[in-house]
């Protein structure tokens, strides 16, 4: 092998290592830093139905995805801090026609490993998140774009690591979260979801 091909096949020689190999696995505790990429399916609770606040509940699921950054702060214990986006179609009285509800924000919180090892690493997590929503609101004809003010509230949820490689895991999840931004004038808009969605979990 020529100095120039040897040159070039370094990189390859190193993220083969990054990937394969290290000394712990990626959802175990001696990985310390991890990455968590999600895409998945958000699915309204009734429509985000409240009489009280005149929404109708006519809210479908969509797509969601986030991008969050792990710290294995303590044996099984990992912070998580990270970015996550959720759609809902909205049919609703006062909703543009097929116009999307659109939440974007921030989460943090633990995950908990049930186990350290193994091919299967089942986990729990728990978390604060904090959201603003944006949708496309019809009055009299015509059709405006709002932002609600921006509010908190909290996930619950679990899911189970699939163990790729020392440095790779798939990683699906199923979770409950609940958060109410005011729309102002509209009153607020109770967001109760189960978002069911796969992960792609890389550690460092």
């Amino acid at each position: 092998m020529s100095k120039s091909s040897f040159k070039g096949f370094v990189p390859v020689l190193a993220l083969a290592g990054l990937l394969f190999g290290g000394p712990g696995s990626v959802v175990a505790q001696h990985s310390h830093l991890t990455f968590d990429s999600r895409l998945g399916l958000g699915v309204p609770i009734r429509g985000f139905a409240d009489e009280a606040e005149g929404w109708e509940g006519a809210a479908s699921g969509g797509v969601t995805f986030g991008l969050s950054f792990g710290y294995a702060f303590w044996n099984r214990v990992i912070l998580y801090a990270g970015f996550s986006q959720h759609r809902f179609g909205c049919s609703a009285q006062g909703c543009g026609l097929e116009s999307d509800l659109v939440g974007t924000g921030f989460d943090i919180g633990s995950r908990i490993l049930l186990r350290s090892s193994g091919r299967f690493v089942p986990w729990t997590r728990l978390g604060w998140i904090t959201y603003q929503v944006e949708g496309d609101f019809q009055e009299g004809g015509e059709r405006t774009s709002e932002v609600s003010e921006r509010a908190s509230g909290w996930e619950a949820g679990g899911g189970v690591a699939i163990v790729v490689t020392r440095r790779l895991a798939l990683n699906p999840g199923v979770r409950y979260s609940t958060v109410s931004p005011d729309f102002y004038g509209r009153g607020e808009l109770r967001m109760r979801y189960v978002v069911v969605d796969v992960g792609l979990l890389v550690g460092f």
